[in-house]
Formats: C-alpha cells, sequence, structure tokens
C-alpha cells in the first residue's frame, strides 16, 4: 500500500485547520517530509481531508468575506466509501469548489488523482497551501485569525 508524503508546513497547517488530527498515523521522513500510513492515505485519496480542509478555510475567513457565504458540501454530501464511483463524486465535489474559490488547478490533476496518483495528491496540497500563504505558515497568525 502506498503512503502520501506531506511538507512538513504542510502538514502542519492541515493539523491548525482541523483537516487532520494529530492522532493521524504519521512519520518524520528525511527533507522535512511526514509520511502518512496507508490506512489514512486513502482517507485522502477519497477526498475527505481536502473537504475537512476547507471547511477550516472557512473558519478563518472573515464574516465580512466574499467567500464566506459560499455552501460547503458537507461531509453527510461526501461518500465515505471506497469505492471508484465514491472517489469521482467526491473529487467532483471537490474541484468545483476549488474552482469557485479561484484555486488555479490543471484538470488533468483530477484524473491523476482519481487513478490513485498519491504524489500529485500531495503536490495538490501544497499547491492549496501556497495559494493561502504565498510566503509561508505561521501557526500563530491562523490561531489569531480565528
Amino acid at each position: 500500500m502506498n503512503k502520501i508524503s506531506l511538507s512538513k508546513e504542510t502538514y502542519d497547517w492541515l493539523i491548525a485547520l482541523e483537516a487532520i488530527k494529530i492522532s493521524f498515523p504519521a512519520q518524520e521522513v528525511f527533507d522535512d517530509k511526514v509520511e502518512i500510513d496507508p490506512i489514512a492515505t486513502d482517507y485522502f485519496l477519497n477526498g475527505l481531508v481536502f473537504n475537512r480542509l476547507f471547511e477550516g478555510l472557512m473558519r478563518t475567513m472573515p464574516k465580512n468575506s466574499s467567500f464566506h457565504p459560499w455552501k460547503m458540501p458537507n461531509n453527510a454530501a461526501l461518500h465515505k466509501s471506497y469505492t471508484p464511483t465514491s472517489r469521482v463524486h467526491n473529487w467532483n465535489n471537490i474541484f468545483d469548489l476549488m474552482k469557485k474559490l479561484g484555486i488555479p488547478y490543471d484538470p488533468e490533476i483530477k484524473n491523476l488523482i482519481l487513478s490513485g496518483d498519491i504524489d500529485v495528491l500531495a503536490g495538490t496540497l501544497d499547491d492549496i497551501f501556497r495559494f493561502y500563504h504565498p510566503r509561508g505558515f505561521q501557526k500563530e497568525k491562523l490561531k489569531n485569525e480565528k
């Protein structure tokens, strides 16, 4: 089974946004990376982490933000089973929301993620991170935004 490898900065950001829990089985590896265990990697591949990521981002946005009123697909709307049909359904919702939020992406990325490419999945998380934090992530700043 495959393991997703995230930058330490992206991993810390996901924890701060409550997209993942610190109890996710993970291990720090070389080059400032964190490797997530295979079972938790399936949670990423199914799209459930992305939904929680966007919910966390919405909590950090000011109430008067133009993004705030947008309806998030809630976790109940995402399929929690790990079938190919569920994965397609979930990623269609996620990429629709990325488009609404103005997060740039190559349409081919969805096909690669759907085929199980965890490197592209990790890269997509890093891209979203850099979109929101072009100068890097500061845990203290995020806490103050809540």
